[in-house]
């Protein structure tokens, strides 16, 4: 549903409640541009990014609980009122988070900056409608050498098995391996099927000569909880 509406004299648009206002726009561009973009709050942003009015911008984010992170990790934008335009922007801008969150991980020794990491993974990840499984390999120095996704489940388990996470281990000649996935609930607290299937997945890699890093689950607005250090395997 979409209305053409008159906005200060410039034609603008309005669907489901979501209005344009360029020249409110323009005025928090300039904003940005004498004062800084620090000056505007998340609705403001949002609304000068997707050519919003503020009201609007709001309302967005109220429909995902005021949070930046829990609009940005959505996997899908079919429920946002908005136009192909700006749902292009918005997962540009969304993957421009996910590569600026990239490049803050270390080259060597990621593992030192476990919150880093986290950062990155729940901007992928988190707050999706199905569990997804995937891994970090390393290398021995601590090198990351490759990320992947590996499993896709359901609205609440993903069958996962650790034979094809070790074997993508050592065929790209890793030494360790971080795995996680996402619970689309949004709380990070480990399930029973969880600790169980990070303690098998930890003695199979020891067999073969690797090391499990660490099993991060994946919550939402940014919350995580490392295995490792729930379990001290």
């Amino acid at each position: 549903m979409r209305t053409t509406i008159e906005v200060g004299g410039v034609e603008g648009w309005t669907e489901w409640g979501f209005e344009r206002e360029p020249a409110a726009t323009q005025r928090l561009e300039d904003r940005i541009v004498t004062v800084g973009a620090e000056s505007l709050n998340d609705p403001e942003l949002l609304a000068v990014l997707l050519g919003l009015e503020v009201k609007s911008a709001h309302r967005l984010l109220n429909l995902h609980a005021g949070e930046l992170l829990r609009l940005f990790s959505r996997g899908s934008l079919a429920d946002f009122a908005l136009q192909p335009t700006q749902r292009a922007r918005f997962l540009a801008l969304r993957e421009l988070a996910c590569r600026l969150a990239a490049e803050r991980l270390p080259n060597h020794d990621p593992l030192c900056r476990p919150e880093e990491i986290a950062r990155y993974l729940s901007l992928r990840y988190s707050v999706r409608d199905q569990e997804i499984l995937g891994a970090l390999f390393l290398s021995n120095s601590g090198r990351l050498i490759l990320h992947r996704e590996i499993y896709r489940g359901t609205i609440d388990c993903a069958h996962v098995e650790p034979r094809e996470i070790l074997k993508q281990a050592l065929l790209v000649g890793a030494a360790a391996i971080l795995v996680f996935h996402n619970h689309p609930g949004g709380f990070s607290s480990p399930s029973a099927d969880d600790q169980a299937f990070t303690r098998n997945l930890a003695n199979a890699a020891q067999i073969l000569g690797l090391r499990l890093a660490d099993h991060l689950i994946l919550g939402a607005c940014g919350s995580w909880t490392s295995l490792r250090d729930v379990m001290a395997w």
